[in-house]
């Protein structure tokens, strides 16, 4: 196995902290090995400080597997087997037919995301480490899950630093798509070629507890994809849903939905949420704003804030006086409180006051590790509005 040498600061900021992402400025040099390879990870005396998966170009150029001076034969195998039996411990309180199989780092497998749906895996590899196991880990993924079909919907960015090119399809197996994903009584057809690995699971309990609120209200769901929050919303007894997403795809996966679940009376509008929130104001007892990620990288970060300052100043006037108003980031690279100052300040320049009820984050599928913050993508405020 080749090797790759730290810099004896950089050496202690990883023994210290443990983050999983070395970046090019910590290594003695950069050898020119295969993008992905599967490295040992040197520090003082050339003594092993762990392995990961190097990359002769990219800004990160180490991604973490695991630490110490021993790697297993089978530590994928093993990784995988641990984040399956992590899943399984964590009752919900809710039924549901899908969860977060794997989740990247926070498991040990940095760039890979598996979501298991019951009667299929959907597969998202970002790193090329993860991307030249391919074979490896569709081996054990099957035998793991009783050989269920594998589809694999790997793209964006990430991919693109990493020099891989999109791959969209199945790896093991097949079936037809879309299929139905059942969450607390509703059932949603999901194609995993939509959206990354088919639904945002992240949410769901989220959607749960919104049931549990909103009836006999009036709910405006922004970048509202197939329609988890609205339909949550409508079958709960909301008196109103009004369902805004820039996609005509997605609002007809919303209607689909509606009619599969025997719901009616929800209204869908296509409009970029920053123009639709420039038209004509209408207040609402609950908003829902959980727009995409809009830092997928550290250089973004300032121009995200400003753009989540934007959005929750636009979306202020929606909410009346005494409304809710749960809004979210997905962007992994804004930590928890520069997206609440924000929030704070969008709110302030509307001339609103809020009172935060509740932070709000994904189910225990998604586990954070604490050495890697970066984990902690999706987060959200409860807040009511004075």
């Amino acid at each position: 196995m080749e090797t790759v040498q730290l810099k004896p600061k950089r050496a202690q900021v990883f023994l210290a902290y443990g983050h999983p992402w070395i970046f090019s400025q910590g290594l003695v040099q950069r050898p020119k090995l295969q993008p992905g390879e599967l490295v040992r990870v040197l520090y003082a005396n050339n003594a092993c400080l762990g392995f990961g998966f190097y990359h002769p170009e990219n800004a990160i150029a180490l991604r973490m597997v695991q630490t110490g001076d021993q790697l297993a034969s089978d530590w994928l195998e093993q990784a995988l087997s641990r984040a399956l039996m992590l899943r399984t411990q964590f009752p919900l309180g809710f039924s549901r037919s899908g969860f977060r199989w794997v989740h990247g780092e926070n498991d040990g497998l940095p760039g890979l995301t598996v979501d298991h749906y019951g009667s299929f895996l959907s597969v998202h590899i970002l790193s090329a480490g993860m991307d030249r196991l391919r074979d490896r880990l569709v081996q054990a993924l099957g035998d793991l899950c009783g050989n269920l079909p594998i589809f694999e919907s790997s793209s964006g960015p990430v991919r693109k630093q990493e020099g891989l090119a999109d791959r969209v399809g199945f790896l093991s197996g097949s079936c037809t798509f879309p299929v139905d994903y059942k969450e607390a009584g509703l059932v949603f057809s999901l194609d995993p070629s939509d959206q990354k690995t088919g639904f945002f699971l992240d949410q769901a309990p989220n959607r749960v507890a919104l049931a549990s609120c909103v009836q006999g209200k009036t709910v405006l769901d922004l970048c509202c994809f197939s329609g988890g929050f609205s339909l949550s919303a409508a079958r709960a007894g909301a008196q109103k849903v009004t369902a805004v997403d820039v996609s005509a795809k997605a609002l007809a996966r919303l209607n689909a939905n509606a009619e599969k679940n025997q719901i009616s009376g929800i209204e869908t509008i296509q409009s970029d949420m920053f123009e639709f929130l420039k038209g004509e104001t209408q207040a609402y007892d609950w908003v829902i704003c959980d727009p995409p990620a809009m830092a997928r990288a550290v250089k973004d970060r300032e121009p995200a804030l400003k753009a989540y300052r934007k959005l929750n100043r636009l979306v202020a006037p929606w909410v009346k006086p005494g409304g809710r108003l749960w809004t979210f980031s997905c962007s992994g690279t804004i930590e928890d409180q520069a997206f609440f100052q924000s929030v704070f300040l969008g709110l302030r320049d509307a001339r609103r006051t809020a009172r935060r009820l509740a932070v709000m984050g994904p189910g225990p599928d998604h586990p954070v590790a604490l050495h890697f913050p970066e984990g902690a993508y999706l987060k959200g405020l409860d807040l009511v509005l004075d």
